[in-house]
This record gives structure tokens, C-alpha cells and sequence, in this order.
């Protein structure tokens, strides 16, 4: 081994603390992987986006016929659509607004 090469490589004038980040520096230079890109290549983006475009189409056709189904039962539907709950709600609603209009006006005759 040349004592050139030996001097620069092991730098018999390290001491100390510079030593000990020199050391650090080997072992991180040691412990580095590889950065060459193992990844598999890229799919291409017709591929891609082809395939999202039949997943979309499948999915919406999907909904276009249950969509079909309710107008065709909605349609063939011999009663009137069931509204007695909206007209119960109305009743209570003219309740409550029946109870507060007496106690507005008693409020208004009678203040405190």
C-alpha cells in the first residue's frame, strides 16, 4: 500500500471528536442502499384511465337501473303516494301554533 494513499485514507492526525464523525461518516457511507430504482415501470395512463372508465360506466349503469326500477314501481303504484304523515305533521304544527297564539294574546292583554 502506498503511504500516500494510507496517510489521506486513515489520517493518523484525526483525533478526538473529528475522529468519531469520520468514523460516523464510514459507517452511514457503509450503510447507504443502492439508489438505483428497483420500482416496476409505471402503467400507462390509457391503460389506466381505460380502465377507470369502465369501472365508471359499470357503476353507472348500475344505477341507472335501479333507477329504472323505482319509476316502474312508482309508476305501476295503484294507491296515491302515502302523505299521512305530512298531514299529521301539519295538525301538530297548528297545535303548537294554536297554544302559543293564546299565550301571545294573553300576554298582550295581561303583562306582567
Amino acid at each position: 500500500m502506498n503511504f500516500l494513499y494510507w496517510h489521506i485514507v486513515m489520517r493518523v492526525d484525526r483525533k478526538g471528536y473529528e475522529k468519531m464523525l469520520y468514523e460516523n461518516h464510514l459507517q452511514r457511507v457503509r450503510d447507504a442502499k443502492s439508489t438505483i430504482d428497483m420500482d416496476s415501470p409505471k402503467p400507462s395512463p390509457t391503460i389506466f384511465s381505460r380502465k377507470l372508465e369502465i369501472e365508471y360506466n359499470r357503476k353507472m349503469d348500475k344505477i341507472n337501473r335501479e333507477n329504472r326500477a323505482l319509476v316502474s314501481r312508482l309508476i305501476n303504484q295503484r294507491s296515491a303516494i302515502d302523505n299521512a304523515h305530512s298531514q299529521q305533521l301539519s295538525d301538530v304544527r297548528k297545535f303548537k301554533q294554536q297554544i302559543l297564539d293564546k299565550k301571545w294574546k294573553q300576554w298582550v292583554y295581561y303583562p306582567v
